[in-house]
């Protein structure tokens, strides 16, 4: 029997794409940089914020490389932006309340900055998350499973008591490395096909197909 669903953040629980487009053009726009589009952001997005500003200035043809400064800069003008045009997906809530009625742990692992992680998810969410593990110095980022393991440390349960959700290959490695299995949230910004070619165990082409696989 599922004792936990671990969720990943943006693009799976939420739609945050305007919030970090919004905040990341800005710090684009300070370096006399382009730009860049929702469709290229769905690529640069999921392994934190220093990789998506590298990408971010790549794009622009810039030859800097950002640094913690940079990184500094973002989450300076994140704060103000965090939840900028931030919503649930349709059906999330439907989910995390059949999991709240059965007595279904849940968590949130991501790659946003913890304090992020944690201003939007109750924000949106309330109290109804059991634990939120954003990234946060001393612990490595997805795909290693630190985070999950954390999450299972303060569940005491098992890996194959819990499933990971997530909608990037980056999730799907992240439930692998932590001997989890995984559902690929099909819904989000990386489509179907690269979840198929990363392994995910299950996919949902939208939130509440995940009730298929946790009913009791």
């Amino acid at each position: 029997m599922i004792k936990a669903l671990i969720f990943d953040l943006d693009g799976t629980l939420l739609y945050t794409l305007d919030s970090i487009s919004r905040t990341c053009n800005r710090v684009l726009s300070d370096h006399a940089l382009p730009p860049v589009t929702h469709e290229q952001l769905k690529q640069f997005v999921g392994d934190g914020v220093i990789d998506l500003l590298r990408r971010a200035f790549a794009a622009g043809g810039s030859r800097e490389v950002p640094d913690e400064s940079t990184v500094m800069e973002f989450k300076q003008y994140f704060k103000q932006d965090c939840d900028y045009h931030v919503a649930p997906y349709d059906g999330i809530e439907a989910v995390l309340n059949y999991c709240i009625e059965h007595g279904i742990l849940l968590a949130c692992n991501t790659n946003k900055p913890h304090e992020n992680a944690l201003k939007v998810i109750h924000t949106h969410f309330s109290d109804i998350f059991d634990m939120v593990q954003g990234n946060e110095s001393g612990l490595p980022k997805k795909p290693d499973p630190a985070g999950v393991n954390k999450i299972l440390k303060s569940f005491n349960i098992l890996p194959h008591e819990a499933l990971y959700i997530g909608d990037s290959n980056v999730d799907i490695f992240t439930a692998k490395a932590a001997g989890m299995c995984s559902i690929g949230a099909a819904w989000g910004y990386r489509g179907k096909a690269e979840l198929i070619a990363s392994g995910a165990d299950e996919i949902a082409l939208e939130p509440t197909d995940i009730l298929e696989f946790i009913a009791v």
